[in-house]
């Protein structure tokens, strides 16, 4: 079940260390979380496999530095690439070609 809170695990297949910080949360056709630093909030439609964002994605916007930033720029980029979704063990967000863009884990 695509629902609840899901900690990022993996961008474009390469793990990330744990504790990153970026989250995806999936209720009632919106999605929120953090993405590294901010706050982030959208709403989002699933149809079978099919996924995409509702609208644009608002992010609460705060200067982090460092590590922190540049994780919210990459997530951000990958999350607007998101075409698809493969659901098991862990939440895997693919692009219109198929490549895993986010992996997420409970």
């Amino acid at each position: 079940m695509l629902s609840g809170t899901w900690r990022l695990a993996a961008l474009d297949g390469a793990p990330l260390a744990d504790g990153t910080g970026a989250t995806a949360t999936f209720a009632g056709g919106r999605l929120s979380g953090v993405g590294g630093c901010n706050d982030y909030w959208t709403g989002y439609a699933l149809d079978g496999d099919r996924f995409r964002l509702a609208d644009d994605v608002v992010w609460h916007l705060q200067a982090c530095g460092g590590a922190a930033d540049s994780l919210e720029a990459a997530f951000s980029v990958r999350l607007g690439l998101a075409r698809r979704v493969r659901l098991g063990e862990r939440l895997v967000l693919l692009d219109s070609l198929g490549a895993e863009r986010l992996a997420f884990v409970r």
